[in-house]
């Protein structure tokens, strides 16, 4: 959960105050930087587990 409360996947962090009702373009645009994020999120995971391997 976010902040204030919503769901990452629905989160409303990225617009200027805090709504309940999204549009579909701006939903769109939440989840494909939700999923940049987890793609960083990945990596760092990979790399750390790289580094205690060897």
């Amino acid at each position: 959960m976010c902040e204030c409360g919503c769901e990452p996947q629905r989160c409303c962090y990225y617009t200027p105050k805090h709504r309940h009702f999204l549009s579909k373009d701006e939903e769109i645009e939440n989840l494909k930087s939700y999923k940049k994020e987890l793609e960083k999120e990945i990596k760092g995971v990979e790399e750390k587990i790289h580094e205690m391997a060897e």
